[in-house]
């Protein structure tokens, strides 16, 4: 992650809404364990989930693209 997007993460992860993962050498090891442990562990995929749906609705990418049309419509979009 860039700097501006490590104190979401950090965030995120205290809100036990994401895994976050150190980019080391261990990357890929530390990728397939953290699947393994939500595959393995349901209770903790859901409340994962459950925290992640109180901190985001998942209409980000609907209300950009309403934005641009929007933009686009109206004719001010600066080209």
């Amino acid at each position: 992650l860039s700097e501006n997007q490590q104190e979401v993460g950090k965030n995120l992860a205290e809100a036990r809404a994401v895994v976050t993962l150190q980019k080391n050498d261990k990357m890929e090891k530390n990728i397939k364990q953290s699947i393994m442990n939500l595959i393995q562990d349901k209770n903790y995929y859901i409340e994962m989930c459950n925290n992640a749906s109180k901190i985001c609705d998942g209409s980000g990418v609907k209300r950009v693209f309403e934005s641009i049309v929007a933009v686009d419509i109206r004719g001010d979009n600066g080209i």
